[in-house]
């Protein structure tokens, strides 16, 4: 095995009569252990310059040869592991895309169901001769359905708006007057033109001539 690779090697550089480093074989120690001895040498001539041998040392570099195996080992086992894992992450971008894409898909199928399935009877019942308390309640059932089928709520929610504010903002977005979001709320003007005070401070909009509601759209 070992003595049957090594022999050609040995053969060859007698044949061109090189010097040699750092030549590895493996032997049997006299113990029995096998060893790997590393030898160096260089050929020397008589005075006829023919070739008499090699002079060089030899050392054992056994525990050498099993530290650098070990590393080999471990680095090709790192580099299986580092690969798996590798596997692993674009597997879990696949999924995790695949799960965003669901949850896009099941909201749209929300809004869509929303707007076709309940907008338009809510539309028809403000057609009716309702009394003022049940016309608010439509409305403000249609203001918050809004809300729960827009992006807009979404988009304004990093803003620390309060619930309250956010149903505020999406009807001032609708176009509401600040009478008629009072009535749909039941709450006081004074309350609304509260709540429009804090939002435009959110928005940094203070003492800037901005239209709120031109803003709002713009926001989703």
């Amino acid at each position: 095995s070992e003595r049957k690779r090594a022999m050609p090697l040995i053969q060859e550089i007698i044949g061109r009569e090189e010097s040699f480093v750092g030549f590895q074989n493996e032997c049997f120690h006299r113990d029995g252990r096998v060893v790997f001895i590393e030898a160096n040498g260089r050929p020397f001539y008589d005075l006829h310059g023919r070739l008499m041998g090699y002079r060089g040392n030899t050392q054992n570099v056994t525990k050498h040869k099993r530290m650098i195996d070990a590393l080999r080992e471990r680095e090709a086992d790192l580099t299986a592991k580092s690969k798996s894992l590798e596997d692993v992450n674009s597997a879990l971008r696949v999924l995790l895309k695949q799960r965003e894409n669901d949850k896009k898909e099941l909201e749209q199928r929300f809004v869509s169901n929303v707007r076709e399935m309940v907008f338009p009877y809510l539309d028809k019942l403000q057609k009716k001769n309702l009394e003022p308390q049940q016309r608010a309640y439509v409305d403000i059932i249609k203001a918050n359905l809004g809300q729960l089928t827009s992006p807009f709520a979404g988009n304004i929610r990093h803003l620390n708006f309060t619930p309250r504010e956010i149903e505020v903002a999406s009807l001032i977005r609708d176009g509401r007057t600040t009478k008629e979001i009072a009535e749909i709320i039941g709450v006081a003007p004074s309350a609304i033109h509260s709540h429009r005070d804090n939002i435009r401070k959110k928005l940094r909009l203070n003492g800037r001539d901005v239209n709120l509601r031109s803003y709002l759209r713009d926001l989703g």
